[in-house]
């Protein structure tokens, strides 16, 4: 009979530790004491009559991110400039690009005869 008492006991301080809820906020409640092996008699009936029964440190509120990481400012620094390898590759890119666009609108625009591909329409 003795350990039918025992069962039962376990078994209330399992279903009213269930009822409780989850996140506490004090390491020495019922619930925290019972998920480190306590048993009900070792945590008492205190603990269970808290009128505390879900954690009251809330986070704080989100904030906004800084300007540099946000639009396309934030998408540059995220992936042109994030190192000092990827900030030379960009800035020989951009150099690479200026003299092949330049050269090509100076041929296109100065340099090129384009008489014979005017006369050869169809």
């Amino acid at each position: 009979m003795e350990s039918l008492h025992e069962a039962i006991d376990s078994f209330l301080s399992v279903v009213a530790i269930a009822v409780r809820a989850a996140y506490c906020g004090n390491h020495n409640c019922a619930v925290c004491l019972w998920r480190r092996g306590a048993r009900a008699s070792d945590v008492g009936q205190a603990d269970f009559d808290a009128p505390v029964w879900v954690n009251q440190a809330h986070p704080r509120p989100a904030q906004r991110p800084p300007i540099s990481q946000l639009g396309i400012v934030g998408w540059l620094r995220n992936n042109l400039f994030s190192g000092v390898g990827n900030t030379l590759l960009t800035v020989a890119t951009l150099l690479v690009i200026y003299a092949v666009v330049t050269s090509l609108a100076r041929w296109a625009f100065g340099q090129a005869y384009w008489e014979p591909v005017w006369v050869n329409r169809k």
